[in-house]
């Protein structure tokens, strides 16, 4: 995601929080684990699709920036450590 990329990742645990799959803008896609079908789907519209994929690359990127810049994880971790 801070490459720009966009994430073609399974719908498991927590994995989807990251490119935001339900929360608005596209940053990557979400299948379903063992969706052979969708996958190659998925991958296809990507290859199929320039403009879209450059969109989501642009918003995968300014999400990664937003949620892991230095300031914020410095922020999250001193919070941590002052509670310990």
């Amino acid at each position: 995601m801070a490459c720009a990329c966009p994430i073609v990742t399974t719908c498991v645990e927590v994995i989807p929080e990251m490119p935001n799959i339900e929360n608005g803008r596209i940053h990557g896609v979400c299948v379903d684990p063992k969706d052979v079908d969708g996958l190659r789907g998925t991958i296809q519209k990507m290859l199929d699709n320039r403009e879209y994929i450059l969109d989501c690359g642009r918003y995968a990127r300014k999400r990664v920036n937003e949620l892991n810049s230095m300031s914020k994880v410095w922020n999250q971790s001193e919070i941590i450590w002052l509670s310990l």
